[in-house]
């Protein structure tokens, strides 16, 4: 929410006219950059998610020991999936 709080402040609030400098000119890049790192930056911090596996994938796992290295890959990356979490962000809102 904090994000998209930031955005609407960048997209709906005028902004003041900046000079044409380069200087002017990178100091507005470098806050719209950072804005976009944190929104791409995913990590545990930021991340109210917990994924885990459900009781029958569990006992699944026990059966077929292979599948681990693979299960765990799919829960790694869905822990880092920032788009499961605007998901998630999106159902609660409405």
């Amino acid at each position: 929410k904090k994000i998209n709080q930031k955005i609407d402040m960048m997209i709906n609030v005028p902004k003041t006219e900046i000079a044409m400098t380069l200087d002017a000119i990178f100091e507005q890049k470098k806050v719209i950059n950072s804005l976009w790192t944190e929104i791409h930056t995913f990590n545990d911090d930021n991340n109210p998610l917990d994924v885990y596996n459900s009781t029958v994938n569990q006992f699944l796992l026990g059966v077929y020991p292979t599948e681990k290295t693979i299960n765990q890959y799919q829960i790694d990356n869905l822990k880092t999936n920032p788009y499961l979490n605007e998901a998630v962000n999106i159902i609660t809102e409405f």
